[in-house]
């Protein structure tokens, strides 16, 4: 009987402190990509309000800045014509997401064959 009150003692106490360490605010910043996502996809006209909802993602996440989130608003950039710009941000997801250096490298030479040229000169 004393087992069984420990026991359901230790696991409600447990419960409590996890409960406890659990915080409203998620790991990440993704402000309303999911729904501008699913916009997008349905209205391709929707890609200026997707490109608004990022921005306003990155620039409120601070360092809360989710894996992929500079690259898809670099793609989007790069959809609009904006080359320079799109490259800026590839190098941002480069640096704060190390494992896409590999992606964003290739994605970055690919969009700057001048500077490639000079370099193997």
């Amino acid at each position: 009987m004393m087992i069984k009150n420990i026991t359901c003692s230790a696991t409600l106490l447990a419960t409590l402190l996890m409960a406890g360490c659990q915080t409203s605010q998620g790991l990440y910043h993704w402000g309303d990509y999911e729904t501008g996502l699913y916009s997008y996809y349905h209205d391709p006209a929707q890609q200026t309000a997707l490109s608004e909802q990022l921005l306003q993602a990155i620039e409120t996440g601070g360092a809360r800045v989710p894996p992929g989130m500079y690259a898809e608003y670099g793609t989007l950039l790069l959809q609009q014509g904006k080359t320079e710009e799109a490259v800026v941000y590839y190098r941002k997801e480069k640096e704060l997401w190390p494992e896409s250096e590999h992606l964003m490298d290739a994605m970055i030479n690919n969009l700057t064959p001048k500077a490639n040229t000079q370099k193997e000169e």
